[in-house]
Parts: C-alpha cells; structure tokens; sequence
C-alpha cells in the first residue's frame, strides 16, 4: 500500500474518530472525574509505577496519563481520550477490511454510538477502551506474529481480562495467516507467563492490592453468575440493539474473497466467533460487571458490519440501527437501569462482595424477570433476523466490494 494511501487514512481517521466522539457526546454527556474503581486509576496515575492501590498492575492507562501529563484531576481527558483513540482504530481497521470512506465512517460511529464508548462517559477512568485498542491492533497483525503477541501484552497490562481472547488470536493466526500452532503457542505461553511475572512482581511490592485468589472461591458462582449472565442479556440489547443482527449475518453467510489484509478461508469467521463469545463468557466466569464486558462485542460488530454493508441495504439497516440506537440511550437506558437498580440496592447486593452477587438471581430475579423475558426475546427476535438476511451465500443484491 503507497505510503500517501497511509497517510490519507491516518489522517482521516483523527478527523473521523474526532468528528465520532463529538456527536456521540450530544447523546451522552461525558464525565470530569473518576467514577468508582476510575478513582483508583485516578489516584495511581500521579503516581503509578509506586504500586499502590487496589489494582497496581493495570498500569497502562495511568502511565500514558502520566507520561502525558494527564494524571491527578487531568486524568478523565487521558480515559476520554482512549476512547477516541479506539474509534480512531476502528477507522483504520475499516480501510484495512476494505471498506470505503463512507462505510468506514459508518462503521466508526456506531463503534461511537454503541456501549464500548458511550458507558465509559460515566463510568470515566476505566481502562477498557485501552484494552479494546490493543486488541483491535493485536487482531489488525495477524500476519505478523510479533506485534501480535506485543499488542496482547499490552493489552493485559491495561487489564488481565484481554488474556481470555488468546484463543481467539490463536485462530486468526492459524486461519488467516498460516502460522504453526506450536510455535505460536509457544508466543501465546511466553505473553501469559511474562505477564504472570510481572503480576508476581507487582504483587510482591504492593501494599493493599487485590490478589488473584480474590476471584476464585469467593461464592459468586453459580448463583452470582447466573444473575450476572441475565443483567449483561439486558445490557447488550440496550447499548447494540439492532446491531446485533450483523452477527448472525456474517456467522451463516460467510465471507467471500475477503481482502488480502486478512484472506484465508471463506469461513473463518465462525470459529472465530464462537471463541470470541466464550472468551467473554469466560470473563464473566471470574469478574462481575454486567455492563462492561458484553462491550467487546464491538470487534466482531465490526467485522461482521463489513460483511452486511455488501449487501444491498446494507448501509441504511445501519443508519437505521444508529437512529435507533441515539433514542434507546437518551430515552430507555437510564430508565431501564433504574428499574433493576432499585431491588438491588434493597436487597444490599452491590456490597462489592461476590458472594452477596447471588441475590440477583434468589432476591432479584423474581422481581424484574418480565424485563428480563423481554429482554431475551427481543435478542433472539434480532438473532433470527440476521440468520434470515444471511441465508443468501451470493449476497442477493449485495454492493460489490470495495
């Protein structure tokens, strides 16, 4: 690709990522100071290679604050700005799919308007928008396996939770790039055990952190993940809705002559989407936020919207989906959150203690399980749609690539 082509596009996609995040903040107003454990990343930004507070090794995003000058009360413009440095990603990973300038913008806002930037408005200091970009650039290498297994690293050292997507490398690596399972493996071993190391190390040196036992053993499962698992089935509809339907599309009807950034086999999104979703699954096996996780959906939202954007239509079910979205946040979200905030916090289940976690199934459950019911047949009504818009392997209709 001639340089200027990668110029063009890093420039646009600053403009386009900038543009994004602007008019995704008219729909949600974005936060000024850390919000619950954005405090604790607040607080370790001043000083974050002293290894204090509860979460010392998840020192990416407080470092760059501080290198940058964004640390202490500046410290919500470093996480905010993560923010746009994902869709700003997200932008270039469109030109890399093959996507046009106006699919690329598309795609970029509803990566804007969807849960993996609007939640971090509120909830302001969290590293996750970090953690997405890294794995974004790590799934953007798949043909080279050193900045792969790099980004992975990094990515754990914004938050561990980007580890439970190894598998998922694993696959692209092997699908897509031909790479020999043992010895990426082996770089999949050295990533985990170097990162095992250095949350040794850590450990050893901190004063009041949170061990890695504290998430095993502690009376959240099943009963506190059962509740967990039908909070992020109502989170997802609300914060993706009618996006949803691109991932049964992509699933059933496959990728044809993908381009050359990521060929390989026609299906190779299948078994990478279902190692993607049990990767999540598996983070809600051992963490507790129903709001945050579902919002790695973002990159298989991506990828698969670059399928549906093909056929024909494809752009206005999008346009549709981001309308919708806009309304369902500024008018359902906060209304519906409420609605479950109130038995929860009669029934003192947001102690911070897993196993009190387990009211939300015994005590809460039986209080809201009509929204719950709603909730999931809404998902499978959206589910059935994308399996029925994908039932054409041609492409009926569809646009030609780009």
């Amino acid at each position: 690709m001639r340089p200027s082509r990668l110029v063009a596009d890093a420039c646009c996609a600053l403009l386009i990522a900038a543009a994004v995040f602007w008019l995704s903040c008219l729909v949600e107003t974005p936060g000024t100071n850390g919000f619950s454990f954005g405090l604790t990343y607040q607080k370790m930004s001043v000083a974050p290679f002293e290894w204090r507070d509860l979460f010392p090794h998840r020192i990416l995003l407080p470092a760059f604050a501080h290198l940058l000058g964004l640390d202490g009360a500046r410290f919500y413009l470093a996480a905010h700005g993560s923010a746009a440095l994902l869709l700003a990603m997200v932008f270039w990973a469109a030109r890399r799919l093959g996507c046009d300038l106006v699919d690329s913008a598309l795609l970029t806002l509803a990566c804007g308007l969807g849960g993996a930037t609007q939640l971090y408005k509120s909830h302001v200091g969290y590293p996750d928008s970090l953690s997405f970009v890294m794995l974004l650039a790590a799934a953007l290498s798949v043909r080279n396996g050193a900045a792969l297994w790099i980004f992975t690293l990094f990515g754990a050292l914004a938050h561990e939770q980007v580890l439970f997507f190894v598998p998922v490398l694993l696959w692209l690596r092997r699908a897509l790039a031909g790479a020999d399972w043992r010895r990426d493996g082996a770089a999949a071993a050295a990533v985990v055990v170097a990162y095992g190391a250095f949350r040794w190390y850590v450990h050893d040196h901190a004063a009041d952190d949170i061990p890695p036992s504290y998430y095993f053993g502690n009376g959240y499962f099943p009963l506190g993940f059962l509740g967990v698992l039908y909070l992020a089935l109502v989170q997802v509809v609300l914060v993706f809705g009618v996006q949803l339907v691109a991932l049964p599309f992509a699933y059933r009807h496959g990728a044809a002559n993908p381009p050359a950034m990521v060929g390989g086999e026609r299906r190779w999104q299948r078994p990478a989407l279902l190692l993607y979703l049990l990767a999540i699954l598996g983070i809600y096996l051992v963490a507790h936020d129903f709001n945050r996780f579902v919002n790695f959906l973002f990159l298989p939202l991506l990828w698969s919207w670059r399928e549906l954007l093909r056929r024909g239509g494809g752009r206005g079910l999008l346009l549709a989906a981001l309308v919708l979205q806009v309304l369902v946040s500024r008018y359902a979200v906060m209304p519906v959150a409420q609605h479950f905030y109130a038995p929860m916090v009669a029934c003192n289940c947001l102690t911070g203690v897993p196993r009190d976690l387990q009211k939300l199934t015994t005590v809460v459950l039986p209080q809201v399980w009509p929204w719950v019911l709603a909730a999931a047949l809404l998902l499978i009504a959206l589910m059935a749609w994308g399996w029925r818009l994908g039932r054409d392997r041609n492409g009926d209709g569809a646009t030609p690539p780009s």
